[in-house]
């Protein structure tokens, strides 16, 4: 578990599929996703099953005053895509970008010579700001499910 002021992190465990299902089928969650379609509990719980028992997934759920605040996934592949999801309590309250340090640097502790991408939607721009505040810089523009997106690396 890493320290940063009230902002703390673990790895996801079983115990957090019921957590992670309620911030995944938020509106705006869905409304920023590629699918946007809302998740049934028993697909999520097979993927997320799947996630935390894959070594190639970086999956830290964080916390802020002690209260379950959000996740940063980061899927370990050719492009190491990173993810991250607010619980709608605690938007605008500029977490997330500490968030997205504290992740990438506690996974660059573990792979250093490895650069994250983040894929973003072109009008998701809180998202985008909270990237660019956390040290990514933008690589491209390239359409992604048929949407418009950014792409950024760290």
């Amino acid at each position: 578990m890493e320290v940063n002021n009230k902002l703390i992190f673990r790895f996801a465990t079983k115990e957090d599929c019921e957590l992670v299902f309620s911030w995944i089928n938020d509106p705006l969650v869905r409304q920023n996703s590629y699918n946007s379609d809302t998740i049934p509990f028993e697909t999520h719980k097979n993927w997320f099953l799947g996630k935390i028992e894959n070594p190639d997934s970086f999956y830290l759920i964080f916390y802020f005053n002690n209260i379950p605040a959000g996740q940063v996934r980061i899927d370990k592949n050719s492009e190491n895509i990173i993810g991250i999801l607010i619980d709608k309590n605690f938007r605008g309250k500029s977490l997330s970008s500490e968030m997205l340090v504290m992740a990438v640097n506690h996974f660059k502790t573990i792979y250093p010579d490895e650069i994250v991408t983040a894929h973003i939607k072109f009008d998701n721009l809180p998202s985008l700001k909270s990237f660019l505040k956390a040290g990514f810089a933008v690589k491209e523009e390239k359409e992604i499910n048929g949407s418009k997106s950014y792409i950024l690396i760290k």
